[in-house]
């Protein structure tokens, strides 16, 4: 679009159009179309002959300012294949990715968790048909790096406790730590919460409210032991046992939604074990553990709809807590401790586990320090004991300590495994009353 040298160069008006043709550079027939289309800025003589003429002047600035436009035409032409080139090339990464979103998107609303599980460190949420639906990897604490999971502390159990139709996580988390030439384990328990597409919504360390004898706060070192779910008044509920590493008492508490705990029951010695019963057509809690301050183990039955429950006092004054209680459980049964459990140098026994069986829970007491006798009450579907029997072991066991010196009668005279169960169950009128259990033995069968 240049014009030659010598015609930009040329002075004063151009007179028609092979003039301003050749100032411009191009031919006439073009001069005459820009004027149509671009504007160019040619006038006409008077006189309606046909006669054009032009200002060198005005053509020089509509030459410029045709340039700029040029070139940025040019640009945003070059800008608009780029575009497009990239749209070509993204369309299908981007596809893939909605098509990727949506599905996990409809698969998470779909999808909720039907079973959680601990592998190692990590909580796994499966669905019905036990497919993977995500993983959680739950990091100790920063004070114990090394620290791994204890798989008897560490718990994980499914409920809706905002009442939105899709479950949370609850878990029960149990660090454990032997540094390097330590006898001692160093410990860290913790409670969680995930909502049902594995987002963390809290984890923190449980404190019960509870006070010792003299008023002041434990110590916080508490460890989860057992978790277990229920509907109350329509609403699914979530509770745990919190047991003590150095004075021993054990605590039931329910768990909030947002992680705070409402005690239920203080007992003098650890809670083991939790089931769930009915009661009068209510759900009520089954716990089960030992009793340091009346030596033994115990059976316990809380009303989850009723204020804070002590067990019943007994043994030194140390063996108590501070804040009152409401009442007493519905019921609390005291399981005193056997020749085997002496002997095996122990002074209580416990409630390890609760199995759910068909025909009622049966509790699982580990005697003494032997971990291998075990005596198993057997009880209704609302918790109330029926009947006990032995392991095999016990008689073993009791053999063995016989041998020793430290049992001094057979195992075929014992008063406590050959005679029915005597157990003690707390009354109303604050009173301890026998409750006798038919025991089988190996040599009947009841």
């Amino acid at each position: 679009m240049k014009p030659a040298a010598g015609e930009r160069q040329a002075a004063g008006r151009l007179q028609g159009w092979k003039a301003i043709a050749g100032y411009l550079g191009v031919s006439q027939r073009t001069a005459q179309l820009w004027v149509k289309t671009r504007g160019l800025p040619v006038r006409r003589l008077p006189g309606g002959r046909g006669g054009v003429y032009a200002e060198p002047a005005e053509l020089d600035a509509w030459m410029k300012s045709e340039d700029t436009a040029l070139r940025q035409a040019r640009g945003e032409r070059r800008h608009r294949r780029r575009q497009l080139l990239w749209a070509s090339l993204a369309a299908p990464v981007l596809l893939a990715g909605a098509a990727l979103a949506a599905w996990r998107l409809a698969r998470a609303g779909a999808a909720v968790p039907e079973s959680v599980m601990f592998q190692g460190n990590s909580l796994v949420a499966n669905d019905r048909e036990g497919r993977l639906l995500w993983r959680y990897r739950c990091d100790p604490p920063a004070e114990m790096p090394a620290a791994g999971l204890k798989p008897e502390h560490t718990h994980a159990v499914l409920a809706d406790l905002d009442a939105d139709g899709k479950p949370e996580v609850f878990a029960s988390l149990g660090f454990f730590y032997f540094p390097a030439g330590s006898p001692e384990a160093m410990v860290s328990a913790q409670i969680a919460c995930w909502s049902h597409d594995g987002a963390l919504r809290w984890r923190h360390r449980p404190v019960p409210g509870v006070r010792d004898a003299n008023g002041a706060a434990f110590t916080p070192h508490w460890e989860p032991a057992a978790m277990a779910t229920g509907r109350v008044g329509g609403r699914d509920k979530v509770w745990i046992t919190l047991n003590h590493r150095e004075r021993f008492p054990g605590v039931l508490a329910e768990v909030r939604p947002d992680g705070s705990l409402r005690e239920l029951f203080a007992n003098h010695g650890h809670v083991n074990s939790l089931a769930v019963v009915e009661r009068d057509g209510h759900p009520a809690i089954l716990a089960g553990g030992s009793t340091n301050a009346l030596r033994g183990s115990f059976l316990a039955v809380i009303d989850p709809r009723a204020g804070f429950r002590k067990a019943p006092d007994g043994g030194p004054p140390r063996y108590r807590f501070a804040q009152p209680a409401g009442g007493l459980p519905l019921e609390y049964y005291w399981i005193p401790p056997s020749d085997l459990t002496e002997a095996s140098l122990s002074d209580v026994d416990k409630i390890h586990t609760i199995r759910s069986e068909p025909d009622g829970p049966v509790a699982v007491i580990w005697v003494g320090s032997t971990q291998s006798c075990k005596v198993f009450i057997e009880m209704d579907r609302s918790g109330r004991p029926l009947r006990a029997r032995i392991s095999a072991a016990c008689e073993l066991e009791h053999r063995r300590f016989e041998r020793q010196g430290a049992i001094g009668h057979p195992f075929s005279k014992c008063p406590w495994f050959q005679r029915p169960l005597r157990i003690r169950r707390w009354s109303e009128d604050g009173r301890w009353e026998e409750v006798s259990l038919p025991m089988a033995t190996m040599q009947n069968t009841i």
